[in-house]
C-alpha cells in the first residue's frame, strides 16, 4: 500500500473505523506510522511452518497414535469378617 493511499483510508475509511481528520492525527504522525508499519517483517509462508503443513505419506506410516482404553472399574474385595461376608469395600488403584 503506498502511503497516499494510507492517509486516505486513514481520513475517509470504508466499514466501521472511524476517520482521524489533520486536527486529530498530522501528516508527520502519519508518516511515522506508516514508516512503522512497512518497517515489520512479512510473515512466514505459512508451507514452511511444519504444524501447519500436512504430513507426507512416509510420515504418516511413522506416526503412532495412541488409543483411548477405558477406565475398568475398581475390583471389589470382600471384608474378611465372617459376620460382615456380604459386604464389600472398594479397592482403588492407580492406572
Amino acid at each position: 500500500m503506498k502511503f497516499t493511499a494510507f492517509v486516505r483510508y486513514i481520513r475517509q475509511p470504508s466499514g466501521q473505523m472511524p476517520p482521524y481528520s489533520s486536527k486529530i492525527t498530522s501528516e508527520t504522525e502519519l508518516a511515522d506510522i506508516y514508516a512503522f508499519l512497512v518497517s515489520l517483517p512479512h510473515p512466514a509462508d505459512p508451507k514452511t511452518i511444519p504444524l501447519l503443513t500436512p504430513p507426507s505419506a512416509s510420515e504418516k506410516k511413522t506416526m503412532k497414535v495412541k488409543a483411548y482404553r477405558r477406565p475398568q472399574p475398581a475390583p471389589q474385595i470382600p471384608i474378611s469378617s465372617p459376620r460382615d461376608s456380604h459386604l464389600t469395600r472398594d479397592v482403588y488403584t492407580r492406572p
